[in-house]
């Protein structure tokens, strides 16, 4: 695992033989952290293959609405070098699964599903990356 990021309020590792970013998010959204950690990452895709993302959100709390329309646009290049799906691990915060769900209608090139467990999550993504 190589980490790509470490802030305050989120990490961002690589996960070389999953083709995965693993996203850790911590306490209340920081946006400009965040961004700058997206920013990494994006720039990090253009030299290695990435296929999904996993979305650790059960340390966060609040909304990060925010940042959607941000962060949609953002990668929106990215899938076509190849990323196709997003695992969300969400806490029972209201308002992060508020921000979860405003996301996921606005996401149209990714296939994303939202999970209880990180053992859930990373069987979802290794059947995807097999098939």
């Amino acid at each position: 695992m190589e980490r790509l990021f470490e802030g305050q309020s989120c990490r961002a590792e690589f996960i070389p033989d999953k083709q995965r970013i693993s996203f850790s998010m911590f306490g209340y959204a920081k946006p400009e952290e965040h961004k700058e950690m997206y920013m990494k990452v994006l720039e990090f895709m253009n030299t290695h293959p990435v296929v999904a993302f996993m979305h650790d959100l059960r340390q966060m709390k609040g909304t990060f609405t925010q940042l959607n329309d941000w962060i949609v646009e953002t990668f929106r290049p990215a899938a076509q070098k190849g990323f196709k799906f997003e695992a969300m691990i969400l806490n029972d915060d209201v308002f992060t699964a508020f921000a979860a769900s405003d996301i996921i209608k606005k996401v149209t090139l990714v296939e994303i599903q939202i999970f209880k467990t990180t053992e859930e999550a990373e069987s979802w993504l290794d059947a995807r990356l097999e098939s």
